[in-house]
């Protein structure tokens, strides 16, 4: 059978196309794209010829086609660009962790840990496939592997399992060894804390913060730390990403030790927090340009409410770390929850769109997830501060997303279309 190499990285490829060829046998040649081929005027490494992939099918149409990108984006980019052109089964990744089969973008991809399980699915209310986490970090880590894969093979072969029938599922490129590529932190880690005590929050509202103080059991620095030292786990460099939403980070009491890790990698993160404190190390964090997202719930847009609703006086303090955090380099979202007779008024409308303005964020739109069953929208109060703060950002430029996981879909569609129609 022809090999056709796909993609050409002089200096990479140089380095590694006698293992290639151990791997799939000689090529026959090396294709790129049409716009890349007038860059080659020779014969690549002084004997492979250069085709576009059309003239590389016409001439070999059973070849199997090996994709040399090493970069994810890249290769699925190239992969999905292949599909037009031949069956899935002849193509195939070099060094892309690369496979095309029935996947989601959790499935074997995002480890969400607590005390008692790990999910292997972050999605709404629906009943989740999970494995208990029990053991060391690095035992509970090699146990969400096994399942992942377990699961993975089951959804290839149609086999009934909690993924079975999930409208997520979708054939595409997806990992062929499970690596995780995104570690979520929630709220039920030993030694988190948040100084704020939103009247929303359940943490806050069960005392949970008090009793993590002294429990004894893996804190978010433990596991932070294991996967730092267990690189065959993660997708590394730029793929990977951690999500912090497991009380305020930034008054985590090992916050250094955990800063310290990850300005040593190339980690992407995103960030939950009330922004009241600042830390130096977090500025640094902020212009390595690696923080995807920071959301910040202001709720507020005024002392007096904002003071009611996170039962803290650190309105101001708030305002001025918005205003000296270098967040350029990431997207700021500003959230506001909809609280009924609270903060659904002009006073507090405009001001919260005051501080969206003078730091360039983005709008998100909540609500109480309490009282999420129905659409907030559908109170004529909320639904008209909603509509203030659209029309003004609408005319203004700026984005208006909704929090997803903690709206009815009602409300979504609602903000969606009046924005786009504002």
């Amino acid at each position: 059978m022809a090999v056709i190499y796909y993609g050409i990285q002089r200096r990479f490829i140089e380095s590694r196309i006698k293992e290639w060829i151990n791997i799939t046998g000689e090529p026959v040649l090396f294709s790129v794209k049409d716009e890349n081929l007038t860059n080659f005027k020779n014969k690549f490494l002084g004997k492979y010829q250069i085709v576009s992939i059309d003239e590389a099918l016409a001439m070999y149409p059973d070849a199997d086609v090996w994709v040399t990108y090493p970069e994810r984006a890249i290769a699925i980019r190239t992969g999905k660009k292949l599909l037009e052109k031949v069956h899935p089964s002849k193509i195939h990744f070099l060094e892309a962790n690369l496979e095309y089969r029935i996947g989601c973008d959790r499935l074997g991809r995002s480890f969400q840990y607590n005390n008692q399980n790990i999910s292997m699915c972050t999605i709404g209310n629906r009943r989740k496939p999970f494995v208990e986490a029990s053991g060391s970090i690095s035992q509970v880590i090699a146990k969400w592997q096994e399942f992942s894969t377990k699961l993975i093979y089951a959804n290839q072969l149609e086999s009934p399992n909690k993924c079975f029938g999930c409208p997520l599922l979708r054939r595409d490129f997806w990992p062929k060894k499970v690596t995780c590529t995104n570690l979520r932190f929630l709220q039920d880690h030993a030694k988190d804390a948040c100084n704020f005590k939103c009247i929303y929050c359940n943490a806050a509202n069960d005392n949970r913060w008090v009793r993590l103080k002294k429990v004894d059991r893996p804190t978010t620095y433990d596991i932070i730390k294991q996967f730092y030292e267990m690189p065959e786990y993660v997708e590394m460099g730029k793929e990977f990403s951690v999500t912090f939403a497991n009380g305020e980070l930034l008054v985590n009491i090992y916050f250094k030790e955990i800063m310290e890790i990850l300005l040593k990698t190339e980690w992407r993160i995103e960030l939950l927090s009330n922004l009241s404190v600042y830390r130096e190390e977090f500025a640094e964090l902020l212009q390595t340009g690696r923080v995807k997202h920071v959301i910040s719930s202001i709720d507020a847009g005024t002392r007096e409410t904002f003071k009611k609703i996170k039962r803290n006086d650190r309105f101001d303090k708030v305002v001025e770390n918005l205003h000296r955090y270098p967040f350029e380099k990431t997207m700021l979202q500003l959230k506001y929850i909809f609280l009924e007779g609270i903060n659904d008024n002009e006073q507090d409308i405009d001001g919260y769109y005051k501080i969206v303005k003078e730091t360039g964020a983005v709008i998100q739109l909540s609500a109480d997830n309490h009282t999420n069953k129905k659409p907030f929208t559908q109170n004529d109060q909320m639904r008209k501060m909603a509509l203030r703060l659209i029309h003004k950002a609408k005319a203004d430029g700026v984005r208006v997303v909704s929090d997803n996981n903690n709206i009815n879909p009602e409300d979504v569609k609602f903000i969606s279309e009046n924005y786009m129609n504002a």
